[in-house]
């Protein structure tokens, strides 16, 4: 992981933006349970909080989106304000623990249509899982899907993203708007946007199912040298 940042004052402490790179061929999925160690400023003297704010662990997630894998994420290292005198803050020492994927097992769902009673089966890419097509548009070279995921527990993991096979100029990006699990089923209501010049036509739309094979979850230390405040 390299990491790179700069510094800026608050009211209430320094905060520290830092971005945070996958392993080559790797995919960013989330950044957690975020805590300086040490930081030092120029004469010496700590500036980690003594009593780190509630909100101090910070938690960056990434939900199925896209159409690029994130291979980087920004997180802040949040410290004590430091003293009139200070000119920089020499080190910073901090970890997390990053989650990352790397081989995907996927499928693609083509000649789309609202499918509210029939359900379409995920198993080639996770064993038991299913999406019901609840509302789905294609106009004024905007598509437009929402689509309910449901399955064991696993099924969070599950990445959906629209694409037009020959079509660079189409985008795409999605979201989950819920989740609850009963018993052994999750499941996920989900939305998919895509836009970009196309004609309009659902049919030339299809879904990109992908599952992740190695999830990777890692503790990792960070190191930050020489930061001027500035």
């Amino acid at each position: 992981y390299n990491q790179n940042g700069n510094s800026f004052e608050s009211s209430t402490g320094a905060v520290v933006n830092t971005k945070l790179f996958a392993p080559k061929g790797r995919t960013l999925k989330s950044v957690s349970d975020v805590h300086v160690l040490t930081a030092v400023d120029d004469k010496g003297r700590s500036v980690v909080k003594a009593e780190p704010d509630a909100d101090e662990s910070a938690s960056i997630e990434t939900y199925s989106g896209g159409s690029q894998d994130v291979s980087s994420m920004q997180i802040q290292l949040r410290l004590q304000l430091p003293q009139p005198d200070a000119q920089a803050i020499d080190t910073i020492s901090a970890e997390a623990v990053a989650t990352t994927a790397g081989i995907w097992k996927e499928m693609t769902l083509t000649n789309l249509q609202n499918n509210v009673t029939n359900e379409l089966d995920l198993t080639a890419v996770l064993r038991g899982a299913k999406m019901v097509i609840t509302k789905l548009s294609a106009k004024n070279s905007q598509f437009n899907l929402q689509a309910s995921l449901t399955g064991p527990r696993t099924v969070q993991r599950l990445e959906v993203r629209a694409k037009m096979p020959g079509n660079d100029d189409f985008n795409s990006s999605s979201s989950e708007r819920s989740s609850k699990t009963k018993g052994a089923e999750t499941t996920r209501m989900i939305y998919v946007n895509g836009y970009g010049a196309f004609d309009g036509a659902s049919q030339a739309v299809v879904l990109v199912v992908r599952y992740p094979e190695d999830l990777r979850r890692e503790r990792i230390k960070l190191e930050l040298k020489g930061l001027d405040l500035l």
